[in-house]
């Protein structure tokens, strides 16, 4: 006997209301609002990157296309900072803290990360804000941990008081007044160690000055191009 017409409309009905219980039954798990449980609890707001720098333990004149051997004054500063690192047995690829009339320091290297000194702890910046790079620890830590001295010696002069950077606390290119006849061009692009030739430099123990001093000095300084000064490297 066929059934009724009535009889297989409720059959049908009964097989997508059991179905549609299997579906809800499947569900059960998901909140109750059906949105996605957020992986982050927190304000939204995306936490900065950690990073480190240091300072290299040795110094260099302006010259750095021909020191690192590189076709250009910043690859040449990179370089050197590279391989300070690997003599130390660091991990990351490294940027030399430099800016020229082309390229800004703040181009190459991120200025959104915290940045810690090599041991981890120290905290040399906070993610750059409205005034650029602040400071807030000494600049002064080394590939391998240590503190460089960069006070004045009688029997060096200022070699190794400073670091090269030819930049301001925001990351742009800035050039002081040197005086002496000297011209200051970033060491005509890092490629030049003249005596002529100047390169706006920074104080490696500033902190917490609420400047920019570790990166271009007191009142812009500036150093000759002769002179052998530290690097600034940031990972990158």
């Amino acid at each position: 006997m066929q059934p009724s017409t009535r009889a297989l409309g409720v059959l049908v009905l009964s097989s997508i209301g059991s179905l549609t219980l299997a579906l809800d039954g499947c569900s059960s798990s998901s909140s109750p609002s059906g949105t996605a449980t957020p992986q982050d609890a927190g304000t939204g707001t995306a936490k900065a990157a950690t990073k480190r720098v240091f300072l290299t333990s040795k110094s260099f004149t302006g010259d750095l296309s021909t020191l690192g051997k590189a076709s250009d004054g910043l690859a040449g500063g990179d370089a050197l900072c590279n391989a300070a690192a690997k003599a130390a047995k660091l991990t990351g690829t490294w940027v030399a803290w430099l800016s020229t009339a082309s390229t800004k320091a703040s181009s190459r290297v991120d200025m959104t990360a915290i940045r810690v000194a090599v041991d981890g702890t120290t905290k040399v910046f906070d993610p750059a804000d409205s005034s650029g790079l602040t400071a807030i620890a000494a600049f002064d830590m080394d590939e391998s941990g240590n503190t460089v001295d960069t006070s004045l010696d009688a029997t060096t002069g200022l070699d190794g008081t400073a670091a090269w950077s030819a930049t301001d606390g925001l990351g742009s290119y800035e050039t002081g007044t040197p005086g002496n006849g000297l011209t200051d061009d970033a060491c005509k692009s890092w490629t030049s160690a003249s005596s002529t030739l100047a390169a706006t430099v920074g104080d490696p123990s500033a902190a917490a000055t609420g400047d920019s001093s570790w990166t271009d000095g007191t009142g812009s300084s500036s150093a000759s191009c002769n002179s052998a000064q530290h690097l600034y490297c940031f990972e990158k």
